[in-house]
């Protein structure tokens, strides 16, 4: 695929859908792993929940790689990236949460709207960016521009 094409309104739509398919999916893992430590084994639910955020972390980033960017940027480089782009949506989400409730009086669950939002749309953009960038590619560039996209994944 050209950059033009990857640039077009229609792919960046299209990768936008996907980033929310794999972000539902992610999400009902973590929650899986949570009643499923928290409920069935025992396991006090801060731990579950974080055991939980963690595995889902890591296949958010996976599925990601693979299926909404169709990334050959280097596993372990890109999982830096994609843990940095998390952590400035942690902070992102922090901020909203305080000002939507303190400076404007929202309720919480209107302010973790807003902040829910805003984060998806900086993790979308940020990793689209940075974190899934040609830059980490694990194969040369000049090979990965000078061969035909046929869909398939460069690892």
């Amino acid at each position: 695929m050209t950059h033009s094409a990857e640039q077009s309104p229609d792919f960046v739509l299209l990768q936008f859908g996907r980033f929310l398919v794999v972000g539902g999916i992610a999400t009902a893992l973590q929650y899986a792993i949570l009643i499923a430590l928290a409920g069935s084994a025992g396991v006090p639910p801060l731990l579950a929940s974080s055991i939980g955020f963690v595995v889902s972390a890591v296949a958010n980033y996976t599925l990601n790689r693979r299926f909404t960017f169709r990334s050959g940027v280097n596993y372990v480089a890109g999982l830096e990236r994609f843990s940095i782009i998390a952590g400035g949506g942690l902070v992102l989400n922090a901020v909203v949460m305080a000002a939507g409730t303190t400076l404007a009086g929202m309720n919480y669950i209107g302010s973790q709207l807003v902040a829910t939002a805003l984060v998806l749309l900086w993790n979308f953009h940020a990793n689209r960016l940075w974190t899934f960038s040609a830059g980490l590619t694990d194969s040369p560039p000049s090979r990965q521009e000078d061969s035909p996209s046929t869909g398939s994944y460069h690892d």
